[in-house]
């Protein structure tokens, strides 16, 4: 077997390895599986494309209102509240996320801003690119599925957090609440945008894209995440027995 096979096969047993933790499943799969409940209901729901307007209270109007002029940019909260619980290098992981792809930034901070940035570039070059045809492609519903996977990648550190346990675990939950609190916002706009303003074809090959698109590095950084976890915990195993036998 060649080193690249080798490479391959070792990548694959990482992720399915990743798949199998409460994390995993709490950071990634819950918020694409309501995100894919929410379509359901909204889409099975409408009359037809423009059919009726949505009720808005107050909050989700100026959350309508910061998404048009914003975008992306809403989701810096979650990585700031992350920022404010665990500082820039959280110390339930390594000093560096072990990344190999040169151009992403190895720290916890400017290593997932960058990989957001391209996810932004990405979304506006498709707006640009199917915005005249958004009867047969819900640009905003895209839009939002970028955003619920820039989310994701910091619902993982979180999760990692509460699990680590200790101190940890009380910032894991604050950036949790910030985190769920904006998906709920997401949720509930795309409900109104499948059920009021696009036709249900629109929607779910919106969702299908974005999930094509935004899910592969939301994946990638997952592994990142938990082999980092078990890294550190390898070392610091090491470090305790080397300790207990040279006593």
């Amino acid at each position: 077997m060649s080193p690249t096979d080798n490479q391959l096969q070792g990548y694959g047993s990482s992720l399915l390895k990743a798949a199998k933790t409460w994390e995993a499943w709490l950071a990634g799969g819950l918020p694409l599986s309501l995100m894919a409940m929410t379509l359901i209901w909204a889409t099975a729901r409408k009359g037809g494309p423009g059919a009726g307007h949505p009720h808005l209270f107050i909050g989700i109007q100026w959350f309508d209102f910061l998404l048009r002029w914003c975008g992306n940019l809403l989701c810096l909260p979650v990585l700031l509240s992350r920022l404010w619980a665990f500082g820039p290098k959280p110390e339930f992981l390594q000093e560096k996320h072990g990344s190999r792809i040169s151009w992403v930034p190895s720290s916890w901070v400017f290593g997932p801003l960058v990989v957001w940035l391209v996810m932004w570039a990405f979304r506006l070059i498709g707006l640009l690119l199917v915005h005249p045809y958004n009867y047969n492609f819900s640009d905003h519903i895209f839009l939002l599925m970028s955003m619920v996977a820039m989310i994701q990648m910091e619902l993982i550190l979180a999760s990692v957090a509460v699990a680590s346990g200790g101190g940890q675990s009380c910032g894991g939950c604050t950036v949790m609440a910030v985190a769920w609190l904006l998906l709920l916002l997401i949720f509930w706009e795309a409900f109104n945008t499948a059920r009021y303003f696009h036709s249900a074809a629109a929607a779910w090959g919106a969702f299908g894209a974005g999930s094509l698109f935004f899910l592969p590095p939301v994946i990638w950084w997952f592994q990142l995440v938990l082999h980092s976890r078990e890294e550190l915990r390898r070392r610091t195993d090491d470090g305790h027995r080397r300790l207990i036998e040279g006593a």
